[in-house]
């Protein structure tokens, strides 16, 4: 399967689809979750047999297994943060960054970035374009970074469900390598929402 998804780069749907049936997507979800609360040691070993067989797939779960560990750090709204692990032990829901941008590239680098939250009732709605995120054909879940269109502008990461109205994934990605691991371009319109939220450094909703 890996070798026939790399070579139409297709997404590995029948791979994740296994390893939820093997309760394997959510491994670093906390117990209380319904995840394995799966410490660096297990995870390490998990991702390195993966990858043995399909590094694709292996990437995918890197992030998988990186951001729901991150989501039980205490700086999520609490029921956001179990909305997320909840779907991803139940449904094998995938989650990913989407940080790299057209313009300013990647965050490490400074800079704010052009996509931009604009407040809508209770929650915020997002608009602009990000370059890739690994597995964005496969995504439930963005973690998108943005600025808000304040004034003096505030910084942080906003929870978008991939599959909300306004919200488009563009297959760009045609790599020689790794190419059952799409990292597509993602866009944003202002009919997206984004009503899920985390609250950046040092302000909140």
């Amino acid at each position: 399967m890996a070798a026939q998804d790399d070579r139409q780069g297709a997404f590995p749907l029948r791979q994740i689809e296994a390893l939820h049936g093997a309760g394997l997507l959510a491994l670093t979800a906390p117990r209380a979750q319904g995840g394995r609360g799966a410490g660096l040691e297990l995870t390490a070993r998990v991702i390195a047999e993966i990858g043995r067989g399909d590094p694709a797939v292996a990437l995918i779960l890197v992030m998988q297994y990186a951001h729901l560990a991150l989501l039980d750090d205490g700086r999520w709204p609490r029921h956001l943060a179990g909305a997320v692990m909840r779907s991803a032990v139940e449904e094998g829901a995938l989650i990913n960054a989407l940080r790299v941008e057209p313009d300013l590239g990647t965050p490490l680098r400074g800079g704010l970035p052009a996509t931009t939250a604009r407040r809508s009732g209770d929650g915020w709605r997002l608009s602009g374009s990000k370059i890739y995120s690994t597995g964005s054909e496969g995504l439930r879940w963005g973690i998108v970074w943005a600025r808000t269109d304040e004034a003096e502008p505030r910084v942080g990461q906003f929870l978008v469900a991939i599959g909300a109205k306004g919200v488009e994934i563009v297959p760009t990605w045609d790599s020689l390598g790794l190419r059952a691991s799409p990292k597509s371009q993602a866009c944003a319109s202002h009919r997206g929402p984004a009503r899920r939220r985390r609250h950046p450094r040092g302000w909140c909703g």
